[in-house]
């Protein structure tokens, strides 16, 4: 038979430093995956808008529609058009952006300008000179 009665202090000092030593590790946790999670559309934007610009950059014969560019490269006839809210390049289904809204091509000062929309806000980026 047990002598020990009553309360027991050493386990309940064991358990209050453990919670201790957790909540602050577990803040930490908490607050890398908060901006690991955090959303970073405009840096794949751009970094996507920089690999369309070297592929237009070894381009030739490019036609400039409103919705659509279509070009040679390679030595074969390819078009840049929004798909599914996705601005790929047919072809195949290379995705440069995705969940766009709307895609718009226009020529100003001899360079192709991009329009795009998304979660209503525009952007308007250069893509290549014609």
């Amino acid at each position: 038979m047990s002598k020990r009665r009553g309360f027991a202090l050493i386990e309940i000092l064991i358990c209050i430093l453990t919670v201790c030593i957790c909540i602050p590790m577990t803040v930490q946790v908490i607050s890398i995956t908060r901006n690991v999670l955090k959303d970073r559309t405009p840096l794949q934007d751009q970094i996507a808008l920089v690999q369309l610009r070297h592929y237009l950059a070894v381009a030739y014969d490019i036609e400039l529609q409103p919705t659509m560019i279509s070009f040679q490269r390679q030595h074969e006839e390819m078009r840049l058009r929004l798909v599914n809210q996705n601005l790929i390049i047919q072809p195949g289904t290379q995705i440069f952006l995705i969940d766009i809204e709307s895609a718009m091509f226009h020529l100003e000062n001899d360079s192709v300008i991009l329009r795009y929309v998304r979660e209503n806000q525009e952007y308007e980026v250069f893509l290549c000179k014609q």
